[in-house]
């Protein structure tokens, strides 16, 4: 015979109570949920104060060689909290190395000046701990990371976020926690340049303005990201002058958007309407049908690539300061309505205008740094060719080519040479 109470108390009563220990400690119970394992030491949890209420009431109960059954169960569940102690304390260990670990990255990420990674399975939660010890960053640089499908603004403790968090649920187009990447407020003194690439499913969770909030952040790259681009532009289908206004950084010197499915109306937008913008390209991105430049004045350099459904592009003779122009494959339907107007600085016109089938009527005037007509030639469309106040080697150029159509009119400085 066997009595119980001695089982109990002497082996398995004192695994239970381990194990309880170990559970209950703050640093280990911590870590764990970190771990998002919270759930599952939960029900281990539930299931030893079970076994150590079973144990309570059996005390004093005898098992006789008649109960075979009753002492192998007792011998297996003996044996099981035995493997659930190895487990605790490999856990435990576990969890002394993480902070290690942690640690000694903690000290080599605050000098971390640029961060590049590409096609890794590192998970939002995880790059955001890294981030947040990131204390000197200028360069942060992520391209196809498929464990990462949502981006927000800011610490965890943010009011706002903290409201999302409690309904974040991949069922509801939410992401998961682990796949969320906040970018913590610590980048805002150092970060220069962004680029993201290669995100189909990356989404942007909180205001349109925050992105404005990286008042260092002088270059920003983003190509192949049509949902993260449609949820910072604004889009109010209620209110067509706000529709795809897009809040960005004072600071910003360069933005580079590519291949990019959405929105259709992109306005580039500024605190305060101040900008240092100086370049500006747009490649590949089939469904922008409008390119809004109103608060771009600073801009120097203007790049438009295969955007072949863009007719619209508005405040075009606002820019002072435009050097360079060159357009590719776009504006197929710009100057319909008789003009198309070009700022007095430029010094470089890259537009393929024979591939512009309505354009009716060419005004260049006072552009006095432009030296030739485009290679590739005129649109035969074209019914009018102005050139007023400009270079005089523009002027011989077009008095000396024959190439143009006989049925087109020139007018050069308000006379008709032909």
């Amino acid at each position: 015979m066997e009595i119980w109470s001695t089982v109990g108390s002497t082996a398995i009563g004192w695994l239970v109570q381990n194990i309880l220990g170990s559970l209950i400690g703050d640093k280990l119970k911590s870590w764990l949920r970190q771990m998002s394992l919270d759930d599952d030491t939960k029900k281990l949890e539930s299931e030893m104060k079970n076994i150590s209420a079973t144990l309570e009431v059996a005390k004093g109960h005898k098992i006789n060689n008649e109960q075979p059954a009753l002492a192998r169960c007792l011998r297996d569940l003996k044996d099981l909290l035995y493997d659930a102690e190895d487990v605790m304390d490999e856990l435990d260990y576990y969890r002394l190395q993480d902070e290690t670990i942690r640690e000694a990255n903690h000290s080599a990420l605050r000098s971390l000046e640029y961060l590049y990674i590409q096609k890794c399975g590192i998970t939002g939660k995880w790059l955001s701990l890294m981030l947040q010890h990131a204390l000197a960053l200028q360069e942060l640089n992520l391209n196809d990371c498929k464990q990462i499908t949502g981006l927000s603004i800011g610490e965890e403790e943010n009011s706002q976020l903290n409201l999302m968090s409690s309904t974040e649920d991949p069922s509801l187009g939410y992401p998961g926690q682990d796949k969320l990447l906040r970018l913590p407020l610590n980048l805002i003194p150092s970060l220069k340049m962004v680029v993201i690439k290669c995100f189909d499913d990356l989404t942007f969770y909180g205001r349109k303005e925050d992105f404005a909030g990286f008042t260092s952040l002088e270059e920003l790259h983003i190509r192949e990201c049509s949902k993260l681009l449609s949820f910072l532009a604004h889009n109010d289908g209620n209110d067509e002058q706000s529709n795809g206004r897009w809040f960005l950084p004072l600071s910003l010197r360069e933005l580079h958007i590519g291949y990019v499915d959405s929105p259709k109306k992109l306005q580039p937008c500024f605190p305060g309407n101040l900008t240092r913008l100086k370049k500006l390209e747009v490649y590949g991105n089939q469904s922008l049908t409008s390119l809004q430049l109103h608060s771009c004045t600073a801009l120097q350099e203007l790049i438009i690539q295969s955007c072949e459904s863009l007719n619209y592009l508005e405040g075009l003779q606002l820019l002072g300061n435009l050097r360079l122009l060159r357009a590719h494959r776009c504006l197929s339907g710009h100057g319909e309505d008789g003009r198309c107007i070009l700022p007095q600085s430029l010094e470089e016109l890259y537009i393929r205008l024979h591939s512009l089938p309505s354009l009716k009527w060419l005004w260049i005037s006072s552009c006095k740094n432009i030296a030739r007509l485009p290679e590739m030639g005129l649109p035969p469309s074209l019914e009018k060719l102005y050139i007023d106040d400009c270079s005089e080697e523009l002027v011989q150029e077009v008095q000396l080519c024959r190439t143009l159509a006989s049925e087109l009119k020139v007018r050069i400085d308000e006379r008709y040479v032909n």
